[in-house]
């Protein structure tokens, strides 16, 4: 599986194409920009009998930077409105939902006096385990990698 910083860059790029999406680093140009970037979520939700996350969580804060705070409001609004969504392919990636963990809010502003307006959100994707994972082969699916196994039950 590869990092989700991509996938949501990606969205945001397609859904702005005016804006400027910069990945866990801001440039110190343009003054106006989306940064996005990833936070401790906590462990898995689930996970398979090796210990692997087969429900994934993530974390994802979108900032907005502008040198006026209406501004920087307005484009974090446009990215609250742009990003969550359900049952996603986004660069190759299936992802669950994205949803937003609260409105955007001011932050404060940075060290060249630029204002600072953040939204964070939360992704969910299965992870890869390869149980049954359905390919198209000539109009049909298949399944591909291990069956999982069940022990115990009624006899």
């Amino acid at each position: 599986m590869s990092g989700v910083l991509p996938v949501i860059t990606a969205r945001l790029t397609a859904a702005l194409p005016t804006a400027t999406v910069a990945t866990a680093r801001a440039p110190d140009t343009p003054d106006e920009l989306l940064l996005v970037r990833e936070y401790a979520s906590g462990p898995p939700r689930d996970a398979d009998a090796n210990a692997r996350a087969s429900l994934e969580h993530h974390g994802i804060q979108v900032l907005a930077r502008a040198i006026a705070v209406a501004d920087a409001e307005a484009l974090a609004w446009r990215a609250y409105r742009a990003l969550p969504g359900r049952h996603l392919t986004l660069s190759g990636e299936r992802i669950d939902w994205i949803t937003a963990n609260h409105t955007p809010h001011h932050l404060g502003f940075d060290q060249n006096d630029r204002a600072l307006v953040v939204c964070n959100f939360t992704l969910q994707r299965w992870g890869d385990l390869g149980y049954w994972i359905a390919r198209a082969a000539t109009g049909s699916a298949t399944a591909t990698g291990l069956t999982p196994t069940v022990t115990g039950g009624p006899a």
